[in-house]
């Protein structure tokens, strides 16, 4: 919230005066809203595992348009200028997008890691599809930041889940 303000506080001082009110409204007001409503929503730790199922399905749903993209086209692509092809989100929005998109579907992963590992073994199975799904649609965006969101999450769960043992901590994440 003081990030906000400060920045509502300086666009006076903004050269594009118009540009940065519109980033404030239309796109950085939003997170501040939804982290707040989320933040007001968490209040134990089973409608924080509530919350976090529904960011899978919702995670899932991006995968599967970016993948189904690449089978059979669509009009999520992105032929590059050397012609490489790239996917992104909708036409719309804050996933519109690769870069944008990739980094959506890797913030769930460190959460998609954890489950995998912690979770029953009929559940294991939609985390394994939804990690799969997840990092070859961020592969499929073309983003170097997506793909260093994967090796961040995988370090990041790696040292998370095996405290201390830095042996079973760099197996897995050469694995």
């Amino acid at each position: 919230l003081v990030i906000a303000v400060w920045a509502t506080i300086i666009i006076p001082f903004s050269i594009w005066k118009m540009n940065s009110l519109n980033t404030i409204i239309g796109l950085f007001l939003k997170l501040v809203i939804f982290y707040v409503v989320f933040a007001v929503l968490v209040s134990s730790q089973d409608r924080l595992e509530k919350i976090t199922n529904i960011l899978f399905v919702l995670n899932l749903a991006l995968a599967a348009m970016v993948i189904k993209s690449y089978y059979f086209g669509g009009g999520v692509k992105i032929i590059e200028y050397d012609q490489t092809i790239r996917y992104r989100g909708y036409a719309s929005g804050f996933i519109g997008d690769p870069n944008d998109l990739s980094l959506a579907l890797s913030m769930i992963l460190p959460v998609n890691f954890y489950y995998l590992f912690v979770k029953k073994k009929i559940k294991k199975i939609f985390y394994l599809i939804s990690l799969i799904a997840i990092i070859f649609s961020i592969i499929l965006t073309g983003s170097r930041t997506g793909v260093l969101g994967i090796a961040l999450s995988i370090v990041l769960f790696s040292f998370l889940y095996f405290k201390g043992s830095l042996v079973k901590a760099g197996t897995f994440i050469i694995l």
